[in-house]
């Protein structure tokens, strides 16, 4: 239906098998009219709709928003079902019960332009039984954008209070941001699962544009950009910022509190994340198991202004209390333009990385830079671990430096949260095919402060397997260690 200004209230309503598909085609829920081609299901201009315990299945706009377009209006959504458990089949005798919705251009779930829509989930009682009703955004389709929601100078909130991560926006599709697709607007999501959602081209889960993605909790999962970039998100210009759930107190936090990123694959650059020109704030969070099937960066690929990272401020990507564990990148060199297969965990051309008490651990690069790859950037490592991680063609095992600069040192100097005591940064067990088996250092500048190159035994030493420096190689320009060990 079309709502204008008024207030609407929707419990336990079905809309299904409706159309929006121009100025000159309509379709009618109960007397009311949707037009213009966009909100097949609903669509909302300066009104407010609440929206408890409602279906909304294989409805189609032409334009925008599949199931509601919203117009500077807000849509409060609990315990809802946007979508189905298949995708949008024209004409279904009947009515398409279990599919779902899809849209010509942008959000084929839902969309919303410069209005609000919160997404939660509702315990109503059922026969006399306390009932939990989730929300789900699944099986939507977008011809563009936002596969499952779009936002256009608006913001969309969803929020699992339970902290059970039941909320799905899941199997989701479009050209750019299968899950969803954020235009100079807000995507906050508390506890969501996103997953197995598909980008033909960029950010297979989140595709952000001068937008900002937060993410508390969740995971972010399975989700594939299929001929671009950022398997699990990518962003231009904008923000990405994981956090930990909010807890009332500092010493609940934990590991388990965070964002989990895992399984995302991107045919091109970054199998979990994608960074061009924006910023990438990691905290309490585990990336593990991403691919970059054709290009650099296994976790996190960054594109950055050259920008100074002192303290963390002007970082490109921030890494706090987390774990980048066994994301790959499997290209093949590609060209000297172009090169492939560098940066298992992470692939840093200009701007800046700030890790501080995290964990890069047994990530492989078909080329170099099994666990960091910097191009002309800038890293600082603050009481890390970077072990266990191969460069399996060529050089830095560990960590890989071109005409860039990386510091380390121990946690107690920068951030002494969570630490309550120093911690040395450790590089060790890590292995080269050829120079570098730790740290290879190409006409760039190292700075060890107090850190560890290896170990006190042959097991955890780095390994150069056919060439020079086990440990750290320095080709040119200039490396500096103040206590440090070897």
């Amino acid at each position: 239906g079309t709502v204008d200004d008024p207030n609407l209230i929707l419990r336990r309503v079905t809309l299904s098998g409706n159309k929006a598909s121009g100025s000159s085609g309509t379709s009618t829920i109960n007397g009311a009219t949707v037009s213009n081609g966009c909100g097949g299901g609903m669509y909302l201009q300066h009104g407010e709709i609440d929206v408890t315990n409602v279906t909304m299945q294989n409805n189609y706009a032409q334009v925008n928003g599949g199931a509601i377009n919203n117009h500077q209006g807000f849509v409060d959504i609990w315990g809802c079902i946007i979508g189905g458990s298949g995708y949008y089949v024209d004409n279904l005798t009947d009515g398409g019960t279990g599919k779902g919705n899809k849209a010509g251009q942008h959000g084929g779930g839902i969309y919303t332009n410069e209005g609000d829509i919160d997404i939660e989930d509702i315990v109503e009682t059922d026969n006399g039984q306390l009932v939990r009703y989730e929300s789900q955004v699944t099986y939507n389709e977008a011809g563009q954008n936002g596969g499952g929601i779009n936002t256009h100078s608006g913001t969309i909130t969803i929020n699992d209070d339970e902290d059970d991560d039941q909320i799905e926006i899941a199997y989701n599709k479009a050209y750019k941001g299968g899950g969803m697709y954020a235009n100079a607007g807000t995507i906050q999501a508390h506890n969501a699962n996103i997953h197995d959602n598909t980008a033909t081209l960029n950010g297979g889960a989140v595709n952000n544009h001068a937008g900002d993605i937060i993410l508390y909790g969740g995971s972010l999962s399975n989700n594939t950009a299929e001929q671009g970039h950022g398997g699990g998100a990518y962003t231009y210009v904008g923000d990405i910022d994981l956090f930990q759930f909010p807890k009332t107190k500092l010493s609940d936090v934990t590991l388990n509190d965070g964002t989990k990123v895992y399984n995302n694959i991107a045919l091109k650059n970054g199998g979990a994340f994608n960074n061009h020109t924006g910023r990438v704030d990691v905290r309490h969070a585990t990336l593990y198991n991403n691919t970059a099937s054709q290009g650099n960066g296994g976790a996190i690929f960054c594109e950055g202004p050259h920008a100074n990272a002192n303290r963390g401020l002007g970082f490109t990507i921030r890494l706090l209390c987390s774990d980048l564990v066994q994301n790959k990148t499997r290209g093949q060199d590609g060209t000297a333009t172009d090169p492939t297969g560098r940066g298992g965990g992470v692939y840093l051309k200009y701007g800046s990385l700030y890790a501080h008490y995290s964990n890069i651990l047994n990530n492989e690069a078909t080329i170099s830079g099994g666990g960091l790859n910097n191009h002309e950037g800038q890293i600082l490592l603050y009481g890390c671990d970077v072990i266990g991680n191969k460069a399996l063609g060529e050089r830095g095992g560990g960590i890989f430096v071109k005409q860039g600069d990386i510091t380390t040192g121990p946690s107690a100097e920068r951030d002494n949260n969570p630490p309550t005591s120093s911690k040395a940064t450790l590089v060790q067990s890590n292995t080269a095919h050829i120079d570098g088996g730790g740290i290879y250092n190409e006409q760039g500048n190292i700075n060890l402060n107090g850190d560890l190159v290896g170990g006190d035994n042959a097991s955890l030493g780095n390994i150069a397997q056919t060439g020079d420096g086990g440990g750290v190689t320095v080709t040119s320009r200039k490396a500096r260690s103040w206590s440090s060990r070897y």
